[in-house]
């Protein structure tokens, strides 16, 4: 039982190490460490939405965007093949 600690002992050693190392490398902050302030003015964050248009809106096909014809053609089977609300619906209740 000693002979197999014994011999497992440098690299449980050589691990305990590496895993001190990097947690102290996580939390060391410099000691002219300074927090950074906020910024002046922030009138931003309370400034209303700007209204969005219509031309600005994806349409419900957005994927055609990209012209991508495998994309294109994944989307639709996976409109093909997915069943409708109802019948997720039916499906619930039959299990």
């Amino acid at each position: 039982m000693f002979d197999s600690l014994a011999k497992n002992l440098p690299r449980r050693a050589a691990l305990a190490l590496a895993v001190a190392v990097l947690v102290s490398g996580c939390s060391t902050i410099g000691p002219d460490f300074v927090a950074p302030k906020p910024a002046e003015g922030a009138a931003f964050r309370h400034a209303e939405a700007a209204p969005v248009s219509d031309t600005a809106r994806l349409p419900a096909n957005w994927w055609t965007v990209f012209n991508d014809a495998t994309l294109s053609e994944l989307e639709a089977r996976a409109l093909r093949d997915s069943p409708g609300a109802k019948a997720a619906a039916q499906r619930l209740l039959q299990a």
